[in-house]
């Protein structure tokens, strides 16, 4: 019985095409990152579930993917939890390894593992695949690509400057405008719950306004009440979702809304510093915005935060980027006072709006450049000695591999888009002459098999 051909959902096979254009970003990211001084490394696609499970808080843990246990080890299942229906302990028990949700916990973990290997302030990008249990969607999927740069060991911030002028420099090569860096920070939200009355239900808090983009103002509101806010504390929070204007105006209206809060003061200067040194850099591919919603749902992350979307709303997608400070992620692994701050791009979502924008060079893919006709045999012995010449000078060709009717063979070079084809037929081998067709225009010439290779280097 032949089974049907399909993959699992949220998942993607890629063509020649597509890995062209991935090929081409990740040489555009490589290049940056490079640029910029990270160097990279790469780590297990699969972790301890201990190094996972507890870092992302309970949206986050719910999308770690777990790998079953096998053989013995399943004898450690927790049975007891599942008699009492605790399911949470007894799938824990059924699992000590999980795909990796994201490339920053492990980022932590191998710090705090090499410290004694590595410089710091360590400046390190990753460009690999991350899974999460998440319903597929447009832009959504649940294995695909990230490509992280962090700076580790270091507090200053200027690494959060460096991050938003290289998005600038990405987007310019990409030849993307329009768009949006919206910027928080996390101890401004932290005075906002002190303010409202909430700071026992901070990630509460930051986990729903991380939502506000999907399920709007009225879901935000109604998800907080699941959570037992007051009606007080919602009232209050309010004036801060509805917040307008410019950068200044918002900073003005926060400073004094939370002028005795010291936590609130701290990132509003930390904020308004990092905005200031970033104006004096002429940015054309990006703006730079305060959005006093952005949370970003993740536990970790301690201070500045980022996300990169564009601003035009033609795309069915959010972010296509997004990161933070984070100040505390090393101490699980025993690696203290190591403050990070990194940047993750979405490489799937920002493959799908240049392919939508038409910001893909074309003839990306390294396909044969020649194509030789298989006549016969003998000829065809004959077209591979010249082949392994070509190659030695670097020109990708190929030979049809069996004796086909011309027009099957000439159909395939137009299928690969092969530009220029070698016809080499009894009549041409014995003048010791050879034909090329170009494939675009349809024209031939003739010429001496000597020049084979002089003939061809002009063409390519």
């Amino acid at each position: 019985m032949s089974l049907k051909p399909s993959i699992s959902k949220g998942t993607k096979d890629y063509l020649p095409d597509d890995l062209g254009k991935r090929d081409y970003l990740k040489k555009i990211l490589r290049e940056t990152f490079e640029i910029f001084g990270f160097l990279p490394i790469e780590t297990p696609s699969f972790e301890r579930s201990e190094t996972l499970i507890g870092k992302y808080g309970e949206d986050g843990d719910r999308l770690i993917f777990k790998i079953l246990n096998s053989g013995d080890k399943l004898k450690k299942a927790d049975i007891e939890s599942f008699n009492e229906e605790d399911m949470g302990r007894f799938s824990n028990s059924l699992s000590e390894k999980a795909l990796r949700y994201d490339l920053t916990v492990p980022l932590a973990r191998f710090v705090s593992q090499h410290r004694n290997e590595i410089s710091f302030p360590f400046r390190r990008y990753q460009m690999q695949n991350v899974w999460r249990a998440d319903r597929p969607q447009k832009g959504r999927f649940q294995e695909f690509l990230q490509c992280d740069v962090d700076i580790l060991g270091n507090r200053s911030i200027i690494q959060e400057v460096e991050i938003i002028l290289m998005c600038e420099h990405i987007f310019s090569r990409l030849n993307l405008k329009n768009i949006s860096i919206n910027l928080n920070h996390r101890k401004i939200l932290e005075g906002i719950a002190i303010l409202i009355g909430a700071k026992d239900k901070f990630l509460k808090l930051t986990s729903s306004l991380d939502k506000l983009e999907k399920i709007g103002k009225d879901g935000v509101i109604k998800e907080l009440r699941t959570y037992r806010f007051s009606k007080k504390s919602i009232d209050s929070l309010t004036p801060f979702i509805d917040l307008k204007g410019n950068f200044k105006s918002k900073i003005d209206f926060l400073s004094s809304r939370l002028k005795e809060i010291e936590v609130a003061n701290e990132g509003l200067d930390e904020l308004s510093s990092i905005h200031d040194k970033i104006t004096k850099y002429k940015l054309n591919s990006i703006s730079v915005n305060f959005d006093i919603t952005l949370a970003r749902g993740l536990d970790y992350y301690t201070g500045l935060i980022l996300e990169v979307l564009p601003t035009k709303n033609e795309f069915d997608f959010g972010s296509i980027a997004g990161g933070g400070r984070y100040d505390n992620l090393t101490d699980f692994f025993g690696l203290k006072e190591t403050s990070g701050f990194g940047i993750s791009f979405g490489f799937d979502r920002i493959c799908l709006i240049l392919e939508k924008l038409e910001l893909f060079p074309k003839d990306l893919l390294k396909s044969s450049k020649i194509m030789f006709v298989n006549f016969d045999d003998h000829i065809t012995e004959d077209c591979l000695q010249k082949i392994v010449k070509l190659r030695e000078k670097d020109i990708p060709c190929e030979i049809y591999p069996t004796k086909s009717k011309l027009k099957k063979q000439l159909d395939y070079a137009n299928q690969r888009k092969i530009p220029f084809v070698v016809m080499i037929g009894p009549d041409e081998f014995s003048k010791k002459e050879f034909i090329i067709k170009n494939m675009e225009t349809g024209t031939q010439s003739v010429f001496k098999t000597i020049n084979l290779i002089d003939e061809i280097m002009k063409l390519i």
